[in-house]
This record gives C-alpha cells, structure tokens and sequence, in this order.
C-alpha cells in the first residue's frame, strides 16, 4: 500500500484465479474474494476503493455506505448526475466518509495555483482560459468512447476548483458543442462558462492533442494580477503577471515550482494514495461525492446546451 495509513486487507475480481493471485502477490494476510458484496461483509474492511467501470460504481459504493466503509472512488463517480445524488445523500445520512479520486488535485501545478491564490490573490476575477490536452485517440488500441465524461470530468473538477479558489463564483450558464470525429463519437468538448459573478470563462479538451500526454493549461486573470499554469505527466510551468509591474498592465514572470510541491512519476503515487486515504480516514479533506456531483452537473449541461444549440443555465 503506497500510504502508510492503511494496510491492504482484501481484493476481490470476478475472477477466482486472478482474485487468488492478487492477494498472494500483495501478502499473505490479504483475503481474496470474488464478490465485492462478500468480501465488505467478511469484515475484513474498513474502507473500499472502486476502481472499476463506471457502470459498477453505484451498486459498490452502496453497498460499502451500507455497511458503513468509507468509500475511495475512482472519476466518474456514476454515470449520471442523479444516481451520484443519491450516492452522496446516502453517505451523508449513513455518516460516512467518501472520496472521489480527482487525480489533478494532487499535482504539483493544482497545488501551486492554490498557494498563490492564497498568498496574494488575483483581485476581482475577470476572465479565465482551462484546456485538457490528451494524445489518448493517437495509440491504435485505445477505446472508442465518448469523451464527455471519460476525459471532460478532470477539466471539470480542475476547473471548477480552482475558480472557485479565485473567487470567480459559481457556474451560472453555459453554451457548448462537442468535437465530433469519425462515426460522429465526440472526442472533446469546448464550451464557455457565465459565472455568477460576471466573470467569463472558456474551457475545452480534447484526446486528440498531438504533442500531449495527459495534461492541462489554465490562466486565471483579475484585475490584480493573472497566473498561468500548464502541466503535463512530470513537467510543470509557471508564470504570473501583475499589475503595475514594470509597467501597467505587468510583465509576465516565471515562478518555481517550490521543492515541496515538487513530484516525479516515481514519488507521486505515494504523496497521491495518502491524500485520498487521509481524507476517507476523517484527517485532512479531498473531494468527495460533493465535487463529482458538480462535475456531473457541468457535463449534463454542457450536453443539453449542444442538443439546444443555446445558453442554457446550470443548477446549483
């Protein structure tokens, strides 16, 4: 187990064999078992990390709140708004601990912008710019499937993050359309975003970004100062600009990525899984079924926008 706060005591696959293995390669306390529902009965666990297709996580992540587990999801929670509702409801009512697994939230760029929000702000927010670039559509074995949630839901969970962060207020509207490729499955979405506050921001991902790996770029402008951030796989760059220096508008000055947010492929799994199991134990906050709610909310808006073809609003 990458964290020390935890200790793996199960694993459970549909298959008995592959099941059997997992656990004898993990330890020999490790039980294994082939039915989720079975091995959060035995007993045997405290908290239960689903890391399965998106179509399971509902019926797991039920079944561990009813036995009162904390739960770690992985991104999408469910496969609609409704159903991550529910979800978060029966957790809040059952009191238990939930975490979702919005991996950029972790890494060092999220964690940087955080710090610098924090220290001097960008004044009154005014407009911002968040892109998700993959080069996933590029490898010949990567499957076909529509990007809206698979992909869009860490843009949405970055985005809505850090513009918070900044004071940009909540979502008010939203027009989006997708980016269709062959056989009209959409492979990226771009939209724009009204916030409550009048703040303007643009966004769009896409799995077809050649150059990419898996990152994202963001700039979030006040009329203080703006920061712009753009990551990918262990590469993070900085820079922040703000008003009156040197001259009116500002110069753009490069900023370190301090040692302490500092991480490599090798170290952050590790930092990552601690995060999440620190949060699911009640010791330090993450995400949870709140954020993927509003994730959720932001992707079904974004498809009733391009089925209208106009602004449409976005539920609180």
């Amino acid at each position: 187990m990458a964290s020390s706060r935890a200790e793996i005591a199960a694993v459970c696959s549909r298959d008995p064999a592959k099941a059997a293995q997992s656990a004898a390669a993990l330890g020999p306390a490790v039980r294994p078992f082939v039915s989720v529902e079975a091995m959060i009965d035995s007993g045997s666990v405290d908290a239960l990390y689903v890391n399965t297709p998106a179509e399971t996580h509902y019926d797991f992540c039920s079944a561990a709140i009813r036995a009162g587990c904390a739960v770690i999801c992985e991104k999408p929670l469910t496969t609609n708004t409704a159903a991550a509702q529910q979800l978060g409801q029966a957790a809040t009512d059952a009191g238990v601990s939930h975490v979702v697994n919005f991996t950029y939230r972790s890494m060092p760029g999220y964690r940087l912008t955080e710090r610098l929000l924090c220290q001097r702000g960008i004044g009154r927010p005014v407009h911002a710019e968040f892109a998700l670039l993959q080069g996933h559509d590029f490898f010949p074995d990567y499957p076909a499937r529509s990007a809206l949630l698979e992909s869009g839901v860490h843009l949405y969970d970055t985005l809505l993050g850090l513009t918070q962060a900044a004071g940009f207020g909540a979502v008010g509207a939203v027009c989006a359309a997708p980016m269709a490729g062959a056989g009209g499955l959409d492979h990226g979405w771009a939209f724009t975003l009204r916030m409550t506050t009048g703040a303007i921001v643009s966004a769009a991902f896409s799995r077809r970004s050649l150059g990419w790996n898996n990152g994202l770029r963001w700039s979030l402008y006040g009329d203080a100062a703006a920061l712009t951030v753009e990551l990918d796989s262990d590469r993070t760059a900085a820079r922040v600009a703000r008003r009156g220096a040197e001259r009116p508008q500002g110069v753009w000055q490069p900023v370190a990525v301090p040692a302490d947010l500092q991480a490599d492929d090798a170290r952050f799994p590790a930092y990552h899984m601690d995060r999440l199991v620190a949060a699911a134990r009640g010791e330090a906050p993450f995400p949870g079924f709140a954020e993927a709610v509003a994730a959720h909310r932001l992707a079904e808006s974004l498809a009733d926008s391009a089925a209208a073809g106009r602004w449409v609003e976005v539920a609180a």
